[in-house]
């Protein structure tokens, strides 16, 4: 067996990717690292003892998707293995959904192979990751902000999901493929540098090679493993500890221990927090290290009280427990009157206006904090609407000559996509005037011929 073959045959056995006897589904997109994964393990099925089918998706974006489908058919007529094939407009579901085309793909994808897997009785579901892929997700997830789950990168196997290529670089998979002879279908969308993972794959990498260290990749691998099994370790940690902290537990609440809880190191109890809001809504909700940090600092200043997170989480301490449950959220829209102070304590938000006596200098209201606004009052208007975000919102940002999707503005900060229909916005004249928390609207800015400047103030806290 060739060098290539041995590596990746070695790989799924240490890490125990498939077992004798399983059905292995394979996502091919027709591209080099699918293709070299399906040639790949049907190289090594009969070795290992498993059977292969191929799973292929047109997202209906590409105008070459066509040929795609036809090259994977061919491909699996040739290996003579079962062929699953859906079409789905990705872009109507990414518009209905409010999301974008990468995140409405990506969802769409692991729907499908889902499926596919639980119809047909396939154990695994395999995908071409590479270890380019793990080195991109470790700086995209770096680069937003991240912990040790985002630190670690992709993993080679997450519940039927196995990744038998991911200590190949892609390089490397193509000068395989390129020595025995194999085609694969070019997807040039990988070249736009409009997509942050390409901008990362194209100029960010290169960039950091050529200027840094030419082992960057090696390096970020390195690093990707150690805090991988650091973090593994913390969870198996957690989840020893969780039974004796869980007084009751139940689909929409999980009771802990209140003392218990504040026992135990800051990492543990932050990621006792993460693990609970994970279980506790559908979503799975991650919260920001803010959030977390706030928590625990309430725990430890608080006997009594309310936090609230944003993925829809409320938490209570009460009688020496921590009752975590879901809050049931419902359409917000609230007609303000500026200036004044608006509030939703239930929400745990406010927004302070304040009149100013004196145009600020550009300096002053041109500030770089996204929780404080400037606008042209006579623009405004003193009555105003707070509402939640709809889909096909849209609204000129400042500076900008052209409207864009608050959908993709929300998308672009890392914003949650479950989080996104709870996001506020401010209404003037029918027109959203703010993104509240975000961007404001150069249809109300300030400018030569202003007289009166509102100044918004937006807080998000714990009322107690």
């Amino acid at each position: 067996m060739e060098e290539f073959s041995e590596e990746i045959r070695k790989f799924i056995l240490d890490e125990e990717l498939i077992r004798p006897g399983d059905s292995v589904l394979v996502a091919c997109s027709g591209g080099a690292d699918s293709v070299a994964l399906l040639r790949i393990l049907h190289g090594l099925s009969d070795d290992l003892d498993f059977e292969l089918g191929v799973a292929h998706l047109n997202h209906e974006i590409r105008p070459e998707a066509e040929e795609d489908y036809e090259f994977v058919r061919i491909i699996t007529r040739e290996l003579s293995l079962k062929f699953h094939y859906r079409s789905i407009d990705v872009p109507a579901y990414a518009e209905s959904n409010g999301m974008t085309l990468e995140e409405a793909a990506r969802d769409v994808r692991y729907d499908f192979l889902s499926e596919i897997a639980e119809e047909n009785g396939y154990e695994r579901i395999a995908v071409g990751h590479n270890l380019d892929d793990k080195i991109e997700t470790v700086l995209f997830n770096l680069i937003r902000g991240t912990g040790l789950t985002g630190l670690s990168g992709i993993q080679p196997k997450r519940d039927r999901i196995i990744r038998p290529l991911l200590r190949i670089s892609k390089k490397a998979i193509r000068e395989w493929l390129k020595r025995r002879g194999h085609l694969y279908m070019e997807d040039t969308s990988n070249r736009d540098i409009r997509y942050t993972r390409n901008r990362i794959r194209n100029r960010l990498l290169p960039y950091l090679k050529r200027n840094f260290n030419p082992q960057v990749e090696q390096s970020i691998d390195r690093l990707s493993n150690i805090v991988a099994e650091i973090d593994d370790y913390i969870s198996q940690e957690v989840q020893n500890l969780l039974p004796e902290l869980i007084i009751e537990e139940k689909d929409d609440k999980i009771v802990l221990d209140f003392r218990g809880f504040n026992k135990y190191h800051l990492s543990l109890k932050q990621n006792i927090v993460r693990r609970i809001l994970r279980d506790i809504t559908v979503s799975h909700y991650a919260p920001d290290y803010k959030s977390i940090e706030d928590f625990i600092e309430f725990c430890e200043l608080q006997s009594k009280g309310q936090f609230h997170f944003k993925g829809g989480v409320i938490a209570e301490l009460i009688d020496d427990k921590i009752v975590f449950g879901i809050l049931n959220r419902c359409e917000l829209e609230s007609v303000v009157h500026f200036p004044g102070v608006w509030e939703r304590r239930d929400l745990g938000v406010r927004v302070n206006g304040e009149l100013l006596e004196n145009v600020p200098s550009s300096k002053s209201y041109k500030t770089q904090r996204r929780d404080i606004a400037f606008f042209d009052y006579e623009k405004l208007g003193q009555k105003t609407v707070i509402r939640n975000v709809r889909i096909g919102d849209q609204f000129r940002p400042l500076g900008m000559s052209g409207n864009k999707k608050v959908m993709d503005i929300l998308a672009e900060n890392g914003v949650p996509i479950f989080l996104r229909r709870s996001q506020l916005v401010l209404i003037s004249r029918s027109k959203i005037a703010w993104l509240i928390g975000f961007r404001t609207s150069d249809d109300f800015k300030i400018d030569n011929k202003t007289d009166r400047v509102l100044k918004l103030t937006y807080e998000e806290r714990n009322f107690n």
